[in-house]
């Protein structure tokens, strides 16, 4: 499924829940790396339900692994503040190895942004990205 694709379902998914009581939104950020060595997702997609602790997302990396959403492990900083948390087993690299990579996500809704930290595991490298994030809309 392709990412538009992947928003489509997030939002669908959200207004049905909203419906029935629970309210988890989908939100949209994109990114701009302040590293040079990669592993920042132009695009990502995160979908949080404040109410039931839960969040899934979906990028270009999550596509490559699982071509679906996945889910994250997710806490409340504060109102409209929240850290996700998720780790991708075996990306492939340029030298035809493969790594595990964790991505920590701070979202801050209220403000419209979001910073994004990248542990590759087994190396030294600690990528990072910021970008802005609005809630999907259609």
């Amino acid at each position: 499924m392709n990412f538009k694709g992947i928003v489509a379902v997030a939002a669908l998914a959200g207004l049905t829940a909203t419906q029935v009581g629970a309210a988890p939104v989908p939100y949209v950020c994109d990114y701009t790396s302040h590293s040079r060595t990669g592993w920042i997702p132009e695009k990502a997609l995160y979908v949080i339900d404040a109410d039931a602790g839960t969040a899934q997302v979906y990028d270009g990396y999550v596509k490559h692994l699982h071509d679906d959403l996945i889910d994250a492990s997710f806490h409340q900083i504060r109102a409209d503040k929240y850290r996700v948390k998720y780790t991708l087993v075996g990306l492939p690299t340029s030298n035809s190895s493969s790594v595990t990579v964790t991505y920590t996500i701070r979202l801050d809704v209220g403000a419209g942004r979001s910073t994004l930290g990248v542990v590759l595991h087994a190396s030294d490298n600690r990528p990072y990205g910021s970008g802005k994030c609005k809630p999907y809309t259609g």
